[in-house]
């Protein structure tokens, strides 16, 4: 896939990556745009995933997986969880994900607990 995680987060990456700079964990390919943006690690080994979380400031959501536990783990280590906010709210109505789950959740970020549990200025 070319950075299934990554599509429509085009825009939010070069913001960031005009302050940052960007480095992801990904199986995936990138688009070219993205390749010039970001270096690519590929999937590390728990030990290289920590070492690389205690050497980061910001840890950069791109909107999915929702509720994963790799911002938890950023925060532990530190850095600030920085992620999308949702408008419209995401849920079983727009969200192809949520489709024929049964879910009533309506998500108004990636990680919706983080984002009220802990709240500006770390998430």
């Amino acid at each position: 896939s070319l950075g299934r995680f990554f599509v429509g987060a085009e825009n939010y990456l070069n913001a960031a990556r005009d302050v940052i700079e960007l480095y992801a964990t990904s199986k995936d390919t990138f688009s070219a745009p993205l390749r010039r943006r970001i270096k690519n690690l590929g999937i590390l080994d728990p030990g290289k995933l920590q070492e690389l979380l205690e050497n980061a400031k910001v840890f950069v959501g791109v909107g999915f997986p929702y509720d994963g536990p790799a911002p938890l783990e950023a925060l532990a280590h530190g850095c600030v969880f920085l992620q999308p906010r949702f408008l419209p709210q995401r849920s079983t109505k727009n969200d192809e994900f949520f489709k024929g789950k049964p879910s009533s959740r309506s998500l108004s970020s990636q990680h919706p607990y983080l984002e009220k549990l802990i709240g500006e200025p770390y998430v």
